[in-house]
């Protein structure tokens, strides 16, 4: 009997090690689901707001940033406004935009086009974004709380002539983005606000358009027709402990919801996302909360009830073995026989096991290297592109050095035809002698070896280096000048190098080209505004380069693009966009350095941090 009571001991006590073993598992691989679909959901918000964002964008250049609109504003003609847009408006409308109203310089509005009737109120207190952007004329988006519900806002600065004259904010409604989600996606997604933004901001005739937050007490929600349907999910206790737990992190979460449909024991899985959303001003914590079907969930519950009645099954069977084994063991070693069948059966069953294991291991290590393949191919195609921009932007270069190399061999070409011609009329008038013609020979050499230096000078500019190596800057920025005298002559361009040279260690060939496209763009800036004595200056102060120019600077409204990839303010055929952006990659990325543009009273600054 003492043998029965050990037995039953060892069994409970093996039933429970297993269970919770069981359960640790599937506990990893529901924590591992969880955090997946967290990722996902965080990525499909971003997806809508791009959306959004280029829907925004293509609004603002197609319907708003036009000459017409534009006079309009500066003559502070609200009617004409309006009239120019009211039929563009209601096509908007159509497309989900929630407000299009415009602001003049001092936050005062100017006019809204969803109600004309009302404007000249000061938005300085009221509207962070309009604040922001008319004082330091610059986009900003973002979600901001209104006085009558929040919206995803996009605010454009507005300018004519160089002119700032205002700002033009182009919004969504939370609804909308809401609605996209649940369009897309086919997840039920609600919006959370705090309650004292909630109470400082919106306007006590319009707080109808909330409701108290069943998931948190210091929030309210949107109402929504159908929230109601769900309410009863959040009864339970261990959900407001897993909302109370992830508001303090102040980041992302996910959780488990096991729903229970109805008199039946079918049970409904959910996954519960909570996505913190940072108001515009950078002070407050909002919420989109997702509720998604995951039969991911249901399956690992299917599966671990499984696995316990089969892991339970067997643990019993080897305890009533166990027991049989201790009663019977003296008829046991009498039947070696059939103990050996039985021994073989076990071995067998433990053997199958093992080879599961073996099986589910060498599937996790496949997945792993077919993980590693994935991200590998990712880099490789991230580096081939970064290639190919890069010989985008070495050929563009070499246009350019064509036309320096045309430059160069004009004047030397001119005096070996002088020459040549000066040849002929000396023989016929029998001035040639053995002198004269070792002079011409020398002078002629002199002349040829000036332009085999020349091209030498560019084939070194297109070497590709392959190796870093320690460079002289200074002596490096005055090749790229030598090599663009002749154009720099020209244009009647003034060149000066100011500051004590130093070396870096990187590919020289990549700084000369950076070199190569600054200087480029302000003799093309010379041009195209016809500047009076144009000067490019270089300043040399330790690991600092500053490229100045006396060109009028970049407006205003174009300064935060110059650096984007195929972005140029040239006529279609006469730039690729590429120089700059294909600069900030060499001295950012290849470098380490930085590469960034200030403008100045005369013009425009480059600095480039080594």
């Amino acid at each position: 009997m003492k043998v029965l009571f050990t037995l039953i001991f060892l069994f409970l006590a093996s039933e429970f090690i297993l269970l919770s073993q069981i359960e640790n598992f599937l506990g990893v691989k529901k924590e591992i689901i969880l955090q997946n679909h967290k990722s996902t959901v965080t990525n499909e918000f971003k997806v809508i707001v791009n959306i959004l964002k280029d829907l925004s964008q293509n609004t603002f250049r197609g319907f708003i940033n036009k000459p017409a609109i534009l006079k309009a504003i500066e003559q502070k003609n609200r009617e004409k406004l309006y009239k120019l847009l009211k039929k563009d408006y209601s096509y908007l409308k159509q497309l989900g935009f929630m407000q299009v109203h415009f602001h003049l310089p001092n936050n005062n509005s100017f006019l809204r086009m969803h109600q004309p009737h009302k404007y000249g109120d000061d938005l300085t207190n009221a509207r962070y974004s309009v604040a922001f952007t008319n004082k330091y004329k610059r986009f900003i988006e973002g979600l901001e709380s209104g006085r009558v519900v929040p919206g995803y806002r996009f605010v454009y600065p507005l300018f004519l002539n160089n002119k700032h004259i205002g700002s033009v904010e182009l919004s969504f409604s939370i609804n909308k983005i809401v609605n996209e989600i649940e369009k897309v996606y086919k997840t039920h997604t609600h919006f959370l606000i705090n309650k004292k933004v909630f109470s400082q901001k919106v306007f006590e005739e319009f707080q109808h358009f909330y409701m108290s937050s069943i998931e948190h007490p210091d929030y309210v929600k949107l109402n929504r027709k159908y929230l109601n349907r769900i309410e009863t999910w959040y009864t339970d206790q261990s959900y407001k402990n897993a909302v109370e737990d992830g508001l303090l992190t102040k980041q992302p979460f996910s959780f488990e919801l096991d729903i229970m449909h109805g008199n039946n024991s079918k049970h409904k899985h959910k996954v519960v996302t909570f996505l913190p959303i940072m108001n515009i001003e950078k002070t407050d914590l909002s919420y989109f909360v997702f509720y998604s079907d995951s039969k991911d969930l249901q399956f690992i519950e299917e599966e671990e009830l499984i696995a316990k009645i089969i892991g339970s099954i067997i643990l019993l069977l080897i305890f009533v073995v166990a027991f049989v084994f201790y009663q019977h063991r003296e008829s046991i070693i009498k039947s070696k026989n059939t103990l050996q069948i039985f021994n073989d059966t076990l071995e067998k069953n433990v053997a199958n096991k093992t080879k599961q294991l073996n099986e589910l291991n060498q599937h996790l290590e496949e997945i792993n290297r077919n993980l590693e393949l994935k991200i590998e191919q990712e880099v490789s195609n991230n580096r081939e592109k970064d290639i190919q921009l890069f010989l985008q932007s070495k050929k563009a270069s070499m246009g350019e050095m064509v036309g320096a190399i045309a430059h160069q061999w004009r004047q030397p070409l001119n005096e070996l035809a002088i020459r040549i011609q000066k040849l002929k009329y000396d023989y016929i008038h029998e001035n040639i002698s053995e002198e004269y013609l070792d002079n011409f020979i020398q002078t002629n050499k002199k002349t040829i070896n000036f332009m085999s230096q020349t091209v030498d000078g560019f084939r070194n500019f297109f070497r590709i280096d392959k190796e870093k190596t320690d460079f002289p800057v200074k002596a490096t920025m005055e090749e790229v000048i030598l090599m663009l005298n002749a154009q720099l002559e020209h244009f009647s361009i003034e060149t000066r190098i100011i500051g004590t040279d130093f070396t870096h260690y990187g590919f020289k060939t990549e700084f000369q080209q950076v070199i190569l496209n600054i200087i480029n763009n302000a003799k093309d800036t010379f041009v195209e505004n016809s500047t009076d004595k144009p000067t490019i200056t270089f300043v040399i102060r330790n690991n600092h380069i500053i490229i100045s120019d006396n060109g009028g600077g970049v407006p205003l409204r174009i300064e935060y693009k110059i650096f984007d990839p195929y972005f140029t303010t040239k006529e279609e055929g006469k730039g690729t966009g590429m120089g700059l952006y294909m600069s900030k990659i060499i001295i950012e990325d290849n470098m380490k350095g930085k590469l960034y543009l200030e403008n100045t009273k005369s013009g425009a600054s480059f600095h480039i941090e080594l």
